[in-house]
């Protein structure tokens, strides 16, 4: 019987940031090279499933099909498009 994997969980600020409490994604500002699990600064874990090099993002909660990428307190109109246009976005889907 094998052992199961696992994924360390970090605090987000060792790897990331939330510009705005708002916000439905994290900047990265130290690359992540592996699976890892960041604990959000409300307490939730968010797995970040591949790596993400530094200036990327990952989505910090799902993100429903039609809701707007949200950093910097507002809507990033012109990012939603690069990620798929309609389709929901999940925290553990691939990042940007």
């Amino acid at each position: 019987m094998s052992t199961p994997e696992l994924v360390p969980v970090a605090p987000l600020s060792e790897y990331a940031i939330i510009v705005d409490r708002t916000d439905n994604l994290a900047i990265v500002k130290k690359s992540i090279s592996h699976p890892l699990k960041v604990k959000l600064p409300e307490g939730r874990i968010v797995q970040v499933a591949e790596a993400v090099p530094s200036g990327h993002r990952f989505a910090t909660r799902p993100i429903p099909e039609g809701e707007f990428v949200l950093q910097f307190g507002g809507a990033d109109a012109q990012r939603r498009p690069q990620l798929g246009g309609t389709k929901s976005i999940r925290p553990s889907d691939r990042q940007w």
